[in-house]
């Protein structure tokens, strides 16, 4: 097992490689990925406290553009303030940086900030705080390809991980990690205007095959998906029924999906992990490892179904060392 830790020089590192992210002036605890809780304004990922709080706002030029109300960023940016959607290319990066999504409401579906399309080199975002100011139906947060997530936060979105394979040319490796990072406060709406439904649904993390390809090559390690309740922006009470922590939904016959949660807290929703879509078959693959599960029937916001799977012809399943958080106990699948 891999180990990350907090450096006594305050810098985050892991095993056999240098340091990354900022240095931070806190005490600075060791920390092994999976046995330290991401929580929001506490400790997210490696010993590092807080949330990102930088005070100036991004500028163009060099390796950043704007069109419309979308960045384009194909270089390091730090320390910013980022007023709209992201775009980053394969050079990409982004530390310590607050983005509030555009400042008046889009119809455009899709995630707040995005990797490349293709190539398979990934472009990374470290200790970062994705937050919409003035959210919609229509976003996500971060996806869908070819990007890497550390030590950030993911709040007030539809899902808060979009982790799709639009791209062709990618042949469905979608090279998408979410590691020591915190994803919830998902954000119901009603009306949901961008799927012309009464009330949207949300997950924390939805995984979906396309026509495009299959989605494969996705890891989540060491981090919380939370759906125990929604932001609502302050609309609409939480609707239990319209939340998962991880949705799998490939869709046709075409793209089935391939994934790894490992190490990581999987809270609230209606089921917490949904494995019922009609178009699963076995050749989807989750696996699900030495997780914490939050255990049916604790309380309001628990699940009622911890996971659940489609019982003929559904996917291929790992379910090992996963136990519920409040009594050890192992977790069982429900099969439906």
């Amino acid at each position: 097992m891999p180990i990350d830790y907090a450096h006594p020089d305050g810098n985050l590192r892991r095993a056999g490689t240098g340091a990354i992210g900022p240095a931070w002036t806190g005490g600075a605890p060791e920390f092994i990925r999976g046995t330290t809780m991401p929580v929001p304004g506490v400790n997210v990922g490696a010993g590092t406290s807080g949330h990102a709080t930088p005070t100036q706002t991004i500028t163009t030029g060099g390796s950043v553009s704007l069109s419309g109300v979308t960045y384009t960023i194909s270089g390091p940016v730090s320390n910013r303030v980022i007023p709209g959607f992201v775009n980053l290319t394969a050079a990409g990066s982004l530390t310590n940086c607050l983005v509030t999504g555009p400042p008046t409401a889009q119809a455009v579906g899709r995630a707040i900030v995005q990797g490349p399309a293709s190539g398979g080199q990934a472009a990374t975002v470290d200790f970062c705080t994705i937050s919409p100011t003035v959210p919609t139906s229509y976003y996500d947060g971060v996806g869908s390809t070819n990007l890497h997530v550390t030590r950030s936060v993911v709040r007030n979105c539809t899902d808060s991980l979009r982790v799709f394979d639009w791209a062709a040319a990618n042949g469905g490796t979608c090279n998408f990690r979410f590691l020591d990072s915190w994803a919830g406060e998902l954000c119901q709406h009603e009306p949901d205007i961008a799927g012309n439904r009464d009330r949207t649904h949300n997950d924390s993390a939805q995984m979906q095959g396309n026509p495009n390809g299959s989605a494969t090559d996705i890891l989540i390690d060491g981090s919380v998906l939370d759906a125990r309740g929604s932001t609502t922006d302050g609309v609409i009470p939480a609707v239990k029924g319209s939340l998962a922590g991880v949705m799998v939904t490939p869709a046709g016959s075409i793209g089935p999906v391939k994934m790894t949660v490992t190490r990581s807290w999987l809270l609230g929703g209606l089921h917490t992990v949904n494995c019922l879509n009609a178009n699963l078959t076995s050749a989807s693959v989750v696996v699900i490892t030495d997780t914490r599960f939050e255990r049916p029937g604790t309380d309001p916001y628990a699940p009622s179904v911890a996971w659940s799977v489609k019982a003929t012809n559904g996917p291929t399943i790992t379910n090992t060392g996963n136990t519920y958080i409040d009594n050890g106990a192992p977790v069982s699948v429900t099969y439906i």
